[in-house]
């Protein structure tokens, strides 16, 4: 399974789904970490490819669940 970038209609998406609005700031953040996490996860695939690695976990979803929880407290604020 490939990794893909997420999109901004996704973004769209989430934001109608969870009655959440971000500032432009906000979404730029998000994409740029979608594009530093895709460019880690890519580098430790090839290694991981070749044998030299181990697979990245995906279980520390801790900083995004934050983020999240405070975009969440913040619309509730509003």
């Amino acid at each position: 399974m490939a990794a893909n970038p997420i999109s901004y209609q996704e973004l769209e998406a989430f934001c109608r789904s969870r009655l959440v609005t971000l500032s432009a700031w906000e979404i730029e953040l998000l994409m740029r970490l979608d594009d530093t996490v895709l460019a880690i996860w890519a580098e430790k695939s090839a290694k991981t490819t070749a044998g030299q690695g181990d697979p990245i976990p995906v279980t520390n979803t801790e900083g995004v669940r934050g983020l999240f929880q405070d975009l969440k407290a913040r619309k509730a604020a509003a």
